[in-house]
Parts: C-alpha cells; sequence; structure tokens
C-alpha cells in the first residue's frame, strides 16, 4: 500500500514548483479579490492529481499492476488516500493564503474567507467523487469527456431551478450551517468520497487487464 502511494505521490512532486510558482503570481494578480485565490491551489492539486490516471494509462501501469502480488481494491484505495493528501496539502496552502492576506491587510474577514474556503472544498471534492469513478469505468478521456458533460447538465438544471423555484433553507438549519459549516463539511466530504471509492472499486474489481 505504501508502495502505491508514493508512487502516485513521486509523479506529483515534479509539479510542487510550478503550484508555489503559480500562486506566487496569481496572488499578485488577485491582490483586490483574495477570495478567488482560495480556490486556485485546491483546483491546480485537483488537476494535477487526475494526471497521474493519465500517466498511468500511458504506462499500462494496470495491467502491469496486475501480475504483482498486491490486491487490486488495494490500488484504488492508494488512489483515494492519495487524492487526500493532496487535498490537504491544497488545504495548507489555501490556509496560508488566508493568513497571509490577514497580515499585509488585504482581507480583515477570515471567517468569510474560511466559508469560501470551505465551500470550494465540498465542489472539487464533489467533482472528484463523480469523475474517479467515471475514470475507472471509461478510462481517462472517455471519463473526462463525460464528467464535464455531466457537470455542464447539472449546471444548466441548478441555474434552472435556482431562476424559476424561490427555495431558502429554515432559520434553524442557517444558524446550524453558521456554526457548524466545518463539520457538515468533513462529513459531506467524507461520504463522497466514500460513496466514490466503493463504486470505483467494484467497477475496477470487474475489469481484467
Amino acid at each position: 500500500m505504501k508502495g502505491l502511494i508514493k508512487k502516485d505521490l513521486l509523479m506529483i512532486r515534479g509539479n510542487i514548483h510550478a503550484i508555489i510558482l503559480f500562486l506566487i503570481v496569481f496572488s499578485f494578480i488577485c491582490l483586490d479579490n483574495s477570495q478567488i485565490l482560495l480556490f486556485i491551489p485546491l483546483f491546480i492539486c485537483c488537476m494535477i492529481f487526475i494526471s497521474t490516471f493519465s500517466y498511468d494509462d500511458y504506462n499500462k501501469w494496470d495491467a502491469y499492476a496486475a501480475t504483482l502480488p498486491i490486491q487490486k481494491k488495494d490500488i484504488v484505495k492508494a488512489k483515494y488516500i492519495t487524492n487526500f493528501i493532496i487535498i490537504l496539502l491544497g488545504l495548507v496552502l489555501s490556509v496560508a493564503i488566508v493568513f497571509t492576506f490577514y497580515l499585509i491587510g488585504r482581507n480583515d474577514d477570515i471567517k468569510s474567507s474560511f466559508d469560501v474556503l470551505l465551500g470550494s472544498l465540498i465542489g472539487i471534492v464533489f467533482f472528484q467523487s463523480i469523475l474517479y469513478p467515471f475514470i475507472y469505468k471509461f478510462g481517462v478521456e472517455k471519463g473526462r469527456i463525460g464528467i464535464f458533460v455531466l457537470v455542464f447538465g447539472i449546471s444548466i438544471v441548478m441555474a434552472m431551478v435556482g431562476r424559476y423555484v424561490n427555495f431558502s433553507f429554515p432559520e434553524g438549519v442557517t444558524l446550524f450551517l453558521d456554526n457548524w459549516l466545518w463539520l457538515v463539511t468533513i462529513g459531506l466530504v467524507l461520504l463522497m468520497m466514500g460513496i466514490s471509492y466503493i463504486v470505483s472499486k467494484k467497477i475496477y474489481l470487474k475489469k481484467e487487464y
């Protein structure tokens, strides 16, 4: 298991310098709107992790892994564990940005920034939780196309619902979210990725290489 996680981390390691450089450049661009920048580390880390599927596909990793004395479910589990590590990296970078902008006087509302960060985390994990089963089922390229079509369709439906349906949370729910948003975020993240892992594992176990 550790070897599988290390494999993915080594593939990602070469992109760390590019991430830091991109964040530095983007920080200067977003000096007047620091909250936009909070989404960027998570998004970049997500995209870089997705690239590991492309590397695996290019190097015929799954066919090779089938010859190794490891269980197929461990291959999927290692992917999801590595994904959590990368998400944590993105969160650390985003939190560092929050406090940096606070210290230089560019952002006085830390609570609002963390609310944006938690919302961004839920959005990224939602995207990942749907994408990974698609990739395991249809491959990297078809999976990407399928997920973008799905996300585009969901966005249209949500926009139409938001336009024609006047929906608001009860006051009690709103108050609970204000006080426990971090707890709700952790629960949603674990739930979405847990379901995604179970689906991906079932798909992967049925495939032959």
